[in-house]
């Protein structure tokens, strides 16, 4: 069986780590292409779809696109996660970020 994700988020991930922590630090990163939509997958969901997969037979010898709804924009993301974490964020280009 072949499972294939988009980019996973949720505690211990690194990738997505840079943005949390500019939202906590009150800093939008404004994306270049931040209005791609993207699908992005919850740790804990990806787990249960594995789950599910390895516990049914008909799964075996299939490839399965893992995807979540809704799709969404990196943007609208990045306002999720500052609504989640209360904070009001200052849109910054991200080069100006990468010097901080």
């Amino acid at each position: 069986m072949i499972l294939r994700p988009p980019p996973v988020y949720g505690p211990g991930d690194a990738a997505f780590l840079g943005l949390f922590k500019a939202l906590q630090s009150h800093v939008f990163p404004k994306f270049i292409g931040g209005c791609r939509a993207v699908s992005l997958a919850f740790v804990t969901d990806v787990a249960d779809i594995v789950l599910t997969c390895l516990t049914h037979p008909a799964a075996a010898g299939r490839t399965y696109q893992v995807a979540s709804q809704p799709v969404v924009t990196v943007s609208e993301f990045a306002r999720e996660i500052a609504a989640q974490l209360r904070v009001r964020a200052i849109p910054l280009p991200l080069p100006v970020i990468a010097l901080a």
